[in-house]
């Protein structure tokens, strides 16, 4: 996996909007456009530019696969392609659900993230949820820990350690003379 993201974070080609490189934590380099393609429509439309001074500028409207559209009266700025939601698309999608735009669609939170306000928010270390389409993360209670972001469960300490509070990322190890 490490090879094929350095190949891809590495490589440079000529696209179809100008010339496509990354920089060093894969993010795409200069300045491109963000072209829509409708079904039953030949061509495409320009919707949005990027460059680096100034970030995304939207010049028209973008518009999902069910027929509703994020509008722009002028140049709106600032806004990244994955900030943009219809209206209503949040008040719409069931509690523990996002609105996905490529889709056009409500995506249940994996395991590991829950929904807060709409949107799928990742769970912080301490805390794990092993289900999917929930509204908040379980604290690991104590003899446990989730050490990363996102953990779906809460791991018990192994062999020879411990951990005797709620909510903890490490496992302490027993002192000598000790077991757990």
């Amino acid at each position: 996996d490490t090879q094929i993201y350095e190949i891809a974070r590495n490589l440079t080609f000529q696209g179809l909007t100008g010339v496509v490189s990354h920089d060093s934590v894969g993010d795409r380099e200069g300045s491109f456009q963000v072209r829509q393609i409708e079904q039953g429509k030949s061509g495409f439309q320009v919707v949005a530019e990027y460059a680096e001074e100034s970030g995304f500028a939207w010049i028209a409207p973008f518009r999902w696969k069910d027929g509703r559209s994020y509008e722009v009266n002028d140049r709106k700025t600032g806004a990244a392609l994955d900030e943009v939601r219809p209206s209503d698309a949040v008040d719409s999608c069931p509690t523990g659900t996002e609105y996905n735009a490529a889709g056009a669609t409500c995506l249940k939170c994996s395991p590991g993230w829950f929904e807060q306000g709409g949107i799928c928010e990742i769970c912080e270390p301490g805390t794990a949820q092993p289900l999917m389409g929930q509204t908040a993360c379980d604290t690991c209670p104590p003899g446990t820990v989730a050490k990363e972001r996102g953990e779906p469960q809460c791991q018990p300490c192994s062999p020879g350690a411990n951990q005797s509070e709620a909510g903890q990322r490490e496992c302490w190890r027993c002192p000598v003379g000790t077991y757990a």
